[in-house]
């Protein structure tokens, strides 16, 4: 039962590793051991690792010893690394992310070299290379304040606005909210209005007159004139200026600070959404759906426009697109025995067209300009599967659970199993099987009833032992084992018999052969019972009977040692966090996190914590002690940086499942790069660091990540939910193949550029880059959260598959 516990369990990990004690650095190549991934062969953990690690090679363990934390434990300078962040010349630019690419070689992509003779990055230097972004949202008690000013002052404002690519994609309305909320400013020329390297940057700057000189390092390398801006990454988060801007002519600024920004964008988006969410709520055909499926339905809406008096549905068109009424007045006409029916903001119509492609029953025209909110019923199926089959679904699923040698499957894989059901029609009187025919598939009665037969002993003649009738079940042998049929199944005669049908070969497609998953059964218990014995004796341990061996980072908040318990020759983590200094950072809600994560989150790809202890001056974190050193010593070494594709693939797979089942937890992670992946013994990757995963319910506002892992709903502040992780995952693994993120610019410590090519999608590929990963990356990298793989309705399979 605690293994059918973890819906994600990617067991290999466990089985390698369930006879450590004390764990060995390996500095030679090591090989994960394959034979695990053979003997679970029929998971669907070990089919997607199998998937995704083919011809696996024998990546390098580091021997470096590192702190199984850096994000939770140092605040770096914003800064990058020029020896990681430089542009490769041997590499060719493609296509960007909104057109096709053809790849015009089959080679791999040539790797970023370094001089031999240079200094590998130590750990304190790889802790600046990267900020670390931490801004939380309270729009509790937050009141815009608006001030007068002149249409033609609006005008300037918004054209700002609108070619600054923070404001770009915002609702005209929206935009008009944040131009009557700036506030103007006279200014003189010779007045520096900013300065470079200034560390309390908090406002923005829109330009109504005059001219402004823009220098880096004293360098002049742009001037912002009317109708332009300035200072926007201000508006994001705090980070010190990147250049100074003086006034060079007597000109007017219009200024608007982050916290008006970030809280009047977060509360527009937040009540948007609700009232979403409060009409899907209201409509009867969506009532099977659950809290998460209107969050995505919500999500896949798109606005659309109409004039006054345009038509927006005529009587007798297919049917597609289900509307809510945003804004105006719309009319329904030519309703049958019925008078005209007058709809306005917050009602909807049309939402058969989810169901069925039936003709429409009647016209709509706009009484008015309106707004409205479309969902086709294509996107629907996308995200939430047909309409008509979700509760048919559900019921198959709850069939499967009460068939009792089926219960070593996972829900997902239920789900999968649920998906690959046909409809059988059985015609009255007619025979399904016989008695004695070989085993190929299960049966649910959908409806109608089914006699079953059964041959007399010593006798020639059958007998009738028993009637079936809907919901009801036969056949399930099929699945188990390859007895033949014990029975014969006979339609009827009072009327046909609609059937679902699980073949043999679909059920071993999701599953692989039953005697496959008892045999796996078994293992699993095995090792989750040595897990819970690991754990168990861990809880058990006092601070007192640890001793140090040596320190193994540290950071702003305190140091990660290394641990050795003498009388079991166990080895373990402990983090020690300094209580004064997340008083006084303010970091209490991230240390919290931290704890609670890594608690309910216990997976074999990400750290586990064993037990926590306090006194007056520290809190501690035990955990399991990962020597093969962060995955950023893999991926960048002091020759090259990248890794081969396989290696790549096999790193992913593994994190893909420790994100899945925090997913499935009710977590986002938020913070993944190579850095907080660490490697154990025996060469399998772990998800570490845990200061910005949050439990997730619709969306969050809080600005965290690295610049250059955020996706652009957090750049852009709107709202965001476990799709963040998604998106990070696609640019870890162009950074893995690469060597460099896919939006870093030559110079790595543009942050301002970085955010601009998130926004903008300038996605390129090196030549030879594996049309595999194009097409993953790209899916993974879709701008729209919704529409990104992993979003979909089958979830993380997707990515999988």
């Amino acid at each position: 039962d605690a293994a059918r516990a973890l819906p994600l369990v990617h067991l290999v990990h466990l089985a390698a590793s369930a006879n450590q004690c004390t764990p060995r650095v390996r500095s030679e190549a090591h090989e994960p051991d394959m034979n695990f991934f053979r003997r679970l062969r029929g998971s669907r953990e070990a089919r997607i690792a199998e998937r995704m690690t083919d011809d696996m090679p024998r990546p390098k363990i580091s021997a470096k010893l590192s702190s199984p934390s850096t994000t939770a434990e140092s605040s770096p300078s914003p800064t990058s690394s020029s020896e990681l962040r430089r542009q490769n010349s041997q590499s060719s630019e493609t296509s960007d992310t909104t057109t096709s690419l053809v790849m015009p070689s089959a080679r791999p992509p040539k790797r970023h070299s370094r001089n031999p003779t240079e200094t590998r990055l130590t750990l304190a230097a790889k802790m600046t290379k990267r900020v670390n972004l931490l801004e939380a949202i309270d729009m509790s008690n937050f009141s815009p304040a608006y001030v007068e000013k002149s249409e033609a002052s609006i005008a300037i404002i918004d054209e700002a606005l609108q070619g600054n690519f923070i404001f770009t994609n915002l609702l005209d309305e929206d935009r008009r909210d944040f131009a009557m909320q700036m506030r103007p400013v006279m200014v003189r020329a010779g007045t520096p209005v900013i300065k470079q390297d200034d560390s309390t940057a908090e406002y923005f700057y829109a330009v109504e007159s005059g001219a402004f000189s823009i220098e880096v390092n004293g360098e002049k390398v742009a001037e912002a004139r009317e109708a332009e801006s300035f200072g926007e990454l201000a508006l994001l988060y705090n980070s010190p200026r990147a250049a100074t801007v003086r006034c060079v002519e007597d000109g007017k600024l219009w200024i608007l600070d982050r916290h008006s920004f970030r809280h009047t964008l977060a509360k527009a988006m937040d009540d948007a959404r609700a009232h979403i969410r409060d009409v899907l709520s209201r409509v009867d055909l969506l009532q099977p759906l659950d809290d998460e499926q209107i969050e995505a339905v919500a999500d896949a809406m798109q606005k659309v426009s109409f004039s006054r008096g345009e038509t927006i549905i005529h009587k007798g068109d297919e049917g597609h697109v289900f509307y809510i009424l945003k804004q105006g007045v719309v009319r329904v006409t030519d309703i049958k025995d019925s008078d005209d029916i007058i709809l306005e903001e917050g009602q909807y119509f049309g939402e058969r067209a989810l169901l069925t492609g039936d003709l429409r029953a009647a016209t709509v025209r706009a009484e008015s300009d309106v707004e409205l909110l479309g969902l086709a019923r294509e996107e629907f199926e996308i995200h939430i599967g047909p309409l008509s089959s979700l509760q048919d679904e559900q019921q198959r699923v709850a069939i499967l659970d009460r068939i009792t040698a089926l219960s070593p499957l996972s829900q997902d894989d239920k789900l999968e199993l649920a998906l690959k059901f046909s409809e059988v029609r059985i015609d009255a009187g007619e025979t399904v099987f016989e008695q004695g025919d070989e085993p190929d598939a299960f049966y649910i009665i959908k409806q109608g009833k089914i006699q079953v037969w059964q041959l007399e002993n010593n006798s020639s003649g059958s007998i009738q032992i028993g009637e079936l009738g809907e919901a009801d079940y036969f056949g399930e042998a099929a699945l188990i084992n390859n007895d033949l049929r014990g029975a014969t199944i006979i339609a009827s005669d009072d009327a046909d018999v609609w059937l679902l049908k699980l073949s043999k070969e679909d059920f071993e497609s999701v599953v692989g052969t039953m005697a496959a998953v008892m045999e796996r059964e078994v293992l699993l218990r095995a090792m989750e019972a040595k897990r819970h014995q690991e754990k168990a004796f861990a809880r058990g341990l006092q601070l007192h009977e640890l001793s140090e061996v040596s320190v193994l980072g540290a950071g702003t908040f305190g140091k990660v040692s290394l641990m050795h318990h003498p009388q079991s020759g166990m080895t373990f983590a402990l983090k020690a966090i300094n209580k004064s200094q997340i008083q006084r950072l303010r970091q209490e809600r991230n240390i919290v996190n931290e704890k609670i994560t890594l608690q309910e989150c216990d997976h074999p790809f990400v750290l586990r914590l064993y037990k926590t202890f306090v006194d007056k001056s520290r809190v501690y974190l035990l955990t399991e002690f990962l020597q093969g050193g962060e995955l950023f010593s893999i991926v960048h070494t002091p020759q090259y940086d990248g890794i081969p594709e396989r290696n790549a693939r096999f790193y992913a797979a593994a994190t893909l499942l420790g994100l899945a089942h925090m997913h499935d937890k009710g977590f986002a992670y938020r913070d993944l790069k190579p850095e907080n992946i660490m490697i154990d013994a025996v060469g399998y990757s772990k998800i570490i660091d845990m200061g910005f995963a949050k439990r997730v319910r619709g969306k969050t506002f809080t600005m965290c990540g690295t610049p250059e892992y955020l996706c652009p709903e957090i750049i852009m502040g709107v709202g965001h939910n476990r799709a963040v992780d998604y998106w990070a995952l696609g640019v870890l693994i162009y950074e893995m193949i690469v060597g460099i993120s896919p939006f870093c610019p030559p110079n790595g410590a543009d942050q301002t550029q970085i955010m601009r090519n998130i926004i903008n999608g300038r996605l390129k590929f090196p030549r030879g880059f594996p049309h595999g990963a194009v097409s993953l990356i790209k899916g993974l990298l879709k701008k729209e959260p919704v529409n990104r793989l992993g979003m979909q309705r089958r979830g993380h399979r997707e990515i999988a598959s």
